[in-house]
């Protein structure tokens, strides 16, 4: 519960445990699709299952046109595990999947800082 917001709940957690059945008003994830064991359409599918009609998926990614953050995160997944796959996917990319699962696109806001930034945030409706 969130103090002095007893109608909000935050949880944190694994998205690959969530139960069948629970739903949520809204879900927030960070610099997760491309670090995700499963394809980014999975992914989509799964939280358009888990979000109530009327919510929202907000989304920050990393940009994949920023080449030099795109190689760190490869180097930095392959030290670590050595298998794990990564999804870059550009705003347009997602937005396209995010649609062909049902979302309908709000917004895809990318930072301002050209070279150093390399995020951008899609926020994603559930009709």
């Amino acid at each position: 519960m969130v103090s002095g917001r007893p109608n909000v709940e935050l949880r944190c957690g694994s998205f690959e445990d969530l139960l069948e059945g629970e739903t949520f008003d809204s879900v927030i994830a960070v610099d997760f699709i491309h670090h995700s064991v499963k394809p980014p359409i999975e992914v989509l599918r799964k939280a358009f299952r888990h979000i109530r009609p009327g919510g929202c998926f907000v989304i920050k990614e990393m940009d994949p046109s920023v080449y030099w953050r795109r190689w760190v995160n490869s180097a930095t997944d392959w030290l670590v595990s050595g298998s794990v796959p990564t999804y870059y996917l550009s705003p347009t990319e997602l937005a396209q999947m995010a649609m062909s699962v049902g979302f309908c696109p709000r917004q895809t806001t990318f930072h301002s800082r050209p070279f150093l930034s390399y995020h951008y945030l899609g926020i994603f409706l559930r009709p």
